[in-house]
């Protein structure tokens, strides 16, 4: 997928590649599950990237093809503070 976006110079664009949250969570967990991983911890930032991951998480655990998968621990982490 590509999403177009607006370059540096007027009246021009260029494409990005991209990917949604949902589709990178799915897929995720679709690769754990695959390789028989069924418990998952969670660590986010607390920034938007993060809060996005949270709800894009969410979303996937309650796909029925995730049914037997668990998440054990969630927990969050201020960017800052990450080193």
């Amino acid at each position: 997928m590509f999403e177009s976006v607006r370059a540096s110079g007027a009246g021009s664009y260029q494409y990005a590649p991209f990917a949604d949250s949902y589709q990178v969570a799915a897929g995720t967990l679709r690769y754990y599950r695959e390789r028989g991983i069924t418990r998952i911890a969670m660590l986010n930032a607390t920034d938007g990237t993060g809060r996005d991951s949270d709800l894009a998480f969410a979303y996937a655990f309650r796909l029925p093809e995730n049914r037997n998968m668990t998440l054990v621990a969630q927990n969050t982490t201020h960017p800052a503070t990450s080193a």
